[in-house]
Formats: C-alpha cells, structure tokens, sequence
C-alpha cells in the first residue's frame, strides 16, 4: 500500500543521504603551540566549561550544587533513529552495498545481520556519520549509556559494532522491548 511505499521511498533517502562523505575533522589549533620568537606570552585561557562543571559540582533546580567531582555525569543515548538506522531487508527495494559504507577512519557504517530468533531474516544497520567520532569525543566527559525498544540481542549487535572492548558503554544499556 502506500504506507510501504512511503517507508522504502524515506528509507532510500535515509540511505542515500548517508553517502555524503562528512568533511574530515582537522584540529583547528597549529601543530606547532609555540608562539613565534618576539610575540608577547599570553595568559593562559579559562579551563573549558566541562571541566568546571566536573570540579565544581552542578546547579541544581534549588540551586544548591550537587557534587561531581571525579565523577562523569550520565548520557542516555536513544538507538533507534538516532544513532542508528536498522531496517529488515524486506522493506528496501533494493540491496544496498555494505562495502560502499565507510567513516573516516576507514571502519565499516554499514553492516547486515540477523537476530538468533529471526535467522532467516536480514537486517541493514547503518550507523550516523561521524558517530564514531562523536562518541569517542563525548566518552570523556560522559558515561555513556544505550536506551532502545528493541530487543536485547538487537543491543547486542549495536555493542558488537561500537564498543567490542566495552570502553565505550561497558554493560550500561536498557532495553524496554514493545515489540508486538
């Protein structure tokens, strides 16, 4: 029906879309930090706010400070559409080229997969651009943790693909499974 069709039609998009190679990250600041020979010394800039925040405790809404020192604040991240794009093979029109996904860092942002209880349907998982990126970059100042609706072995797989050496998420992920 024309639900199905709008659903390949935005999924091809999404995967579409996906192709465009993000620019690759360069450090804005010179590889040399010395200040050429003559140049005034400047004061060292204000710590990053993260930091402050890390050391000094955070606002609450009464306005007294909770302590967080040493310690990272927590950060649930939503898997579904949102760091993640997975879809049952059956829906796309068309079989998409893993081997054409690639980040920056030359790692795979497409894989396929099954479930142990589905094996004999095929899934397209495709990773955000730049995720990798963006979660190494937010490990340092967060925990970082998984939510999802899907299934626990579906978490399982994200893990496998992101985070094999479990520094990443560690065992910190929740499922609330409202498969029908």
């Amino acid at each position: 029906g024309g639900g199905r069709e709008q659903q390949e039609t935005h999924l091809r998009l999404h995967f579409e879309q996906a192709t465009a190679v993000a620019p690759a990250y360069t450090d804005p600041s010179p590889a040399d930090k010395s200040p050429p020979a003559g140049t005034p010394q400047e004061t060292p800039a204000a710590e990053p706010p993260q930091q402050q925040v890390q050391q000094n405790g955070i606002a609450n809404g009464s306005g007294r400070k909770r302590n967080t020192a040493g310690k990272k604040l927590a950060l649930i991240l939503d898997i579904d559409a949102t760091i993640v794009q997975a879809v049952k093979a059956d829906y796309l029109s068309y079989t998409p080229n893993c081997s054409d996904f690639f980040d920056e860092y030359g790692q795979p942002e497409m894989y396929r997969f099954t479930l142990p209880q589905t094996k004999q349907m095929n899934y397209y998982l495709k990773l955000r651009p730049g995720l990798r990126r963006f979660l190494q970059e937010l490990s340092q100042f967060y925990e970082l943790s998984l939510y999802t609706q899907g299934l626990r072995e579906y978490v399982d797989v994200i893990l496998a693909v992101l985070d094999q050496d479990k520094q990443l998420f560690g065992d910190r992920s929740v499922c609330v499974c409202v498969c029908t």
